[in-house]
């Protein structure tokens, strides 16, 4: 009963928005921070679906395609992708809860393991508003039912990722027990954030980023986040550390 009142808390607080279809036109990533990444659908992101997954991410981006992104335009990216994302309230009882290990912060391998309780006893079962019958269950508005039963597990994982991101305001690579309290009910990435993050990868410090810049700051972060998950990442990156590092 803990574990199923623990997951089912989780899908609540890391309620998301829904994604386009397969039938739709493609989105940027910075309208909607997700560009499919699992092309084989194992919830784990290999060294080749890395590789063109950032690329597509590069290339959305770098709106000029002149081969560098921008503080500008890597800031026009971040905020338009994360803003107004409604998110349910955190409830003061939640967060030991997720904190398994009680460090007081929500580390990576925490999101990894209660995020995929979270899809696997919930998520899959109950993916419609009104089979849930727990109080700290409160999707954001204008989300249909039928439009949660189109999500992917990479969707609903994305999302948590991205949700871990913008929470983790000191870009520490986990959440504090502040960090999850004080966030707000509309959510953007917060702008200090932002620039420190374009800082950390324009390494030469020449005002732009290049490709290689952008690939070796990412996967600086996701082997950061694998090192404190005691994972070789031999099989690949989990989904949803993948797009908590993305951000």
């Amino acid at each position: 009963m803990t574990r199923l009142m623990t997951c089912t808390a989780l899908a609540a607080v890391f309620a998301v928005p829904a994604f386009a279809q397969d039938d739709a036109p493609e989105v940027s990533y910075c309208e909607q921070a997700f560009a499919p990444a699992d092309a084989n659908s194992d919830n784990m992101i290999d060294s080749e679906e890395a590789i063109a997954a950032r690329e597509r991410q590069f290339a959305d981006i770098d709106v000029n395609a002149n081969g560098a992104i921008t503080r500008d335009e890597w800031t026009t990216c971040t905020q338009s992708a994360t803003d107004g994302r409604t998110l349910t309230a955190a409830p003061e009882d939640l967060f030991p809860q997720l904190d398994t290990d009680s460090s007081d912060d929500i580390s990576p391998s925490e999101l990894f393991n209660n995020t995929r309780n979270a899809y696997e006893d919930v998520w899959v079962k109950n993916h419609t508003r009104d089979e849930w019958d727990d109080p700290m269950i409160a999707m954001p508005s204008g989300i249909t039912n039928e439009q949660m039963r189109e999500w992917t597990s990479e969707e609903y994982f994305a999302q948590v990722g991205n949700t871990y991101a913008m929470t983790d305001t000191d870009d520490d690579g986990s959440v504090s027990r502040d960090e999850f309290m004080d966030r707000a009910q509309t959510h953007m990435m917060d702008i200090s954030k932002v620039n420190s993050r374009f800082d950390e990868m324009d390494a030469d410090a020449d005002g732009s980023v290049t490709n290689e810049e952008f690939n070796n700051a990412a996967q600086a972060r996701v082997d950061d986040a694998m090192r404190d998950m005691d994972i070789s990442g031999e099989d690949g990156v989990p989904v949803v550390i993948w797009f908590a590092t993305s951000m």
